[in-house]
């Protein structure tokens, strides 16, 4: 699935970017893909650290839910390859960390190849939410200007609902 996020609000020449979101077996694949960046973010492709409040600087989240559940995952990707997973009981309720999943790669192209690509992959043995509900969503600090991003879609895009995410 694949979408594109939108700015909260007017914010400005914000920059472009495209969430997508895969399911290999037991590995959920993400990636957003970025243009139109004041300065390019550096090529990587080492994991970093288990890191929280991550989203104080530029942070990519994905939200992943269940239609038939209030409780949901949050994950957290910082630039530098940093990340963190956090399970939560309800809307921003019973926030801990999650052991559940792991990262297995992460990657973001070199700053030459325009757009950027940023791409977590992140396993578990904990299997699937039955009917998935998926949102994107992604804040750029820079020394200017801060852009706040967001998109949400759902394999039953009628199944969400607002005050989940």
């Amino acid at each position: 699935m694949s979408i594109n996020l939108k700015p909260y609000g007017e914010q400005g020449d914000a920059p472009a970017i495209r969430f997508d979101v895969r399911r290999d077996k037991d590995v959920l694949e993400i990636e957003f893909t970025i243009a139109g960046l004041p300065t390019p973010m550096p090529a990587s492709n080492i994991i970093g650290v288990r890191r929280s409040e991550l989203w104080l600087d530029t942070c990519f989240e994905c939200f992943l839910g269940s239609a038939e559940e209030a409780a949901y995952l949050e994950f957290n990707f910082s630039p530098k390859g940093d990340w963190q997973c956090y399970a939560f009981e309800d809307y921003r309720q019973g926030m801990q960390v999650s052991d559940a999943w792991r990262p297995r790669q992460f990657s973001i192209s070199a700053a030459a190849q325009q757009p950027q690509q940023l791409r977590f992959r992140m396993a578990s043995d904990d299997g699937w939410p039955i009917s998935p509900r998926v949102q994107g969503a992604a804040i750029i600090v820079w020394e200017g200007p801060c852009f706040t991003m967001q998109a949400t879609m759902a394999t039953n895009p009628t199944s969400i609902t607002p005050r989940y995410f």
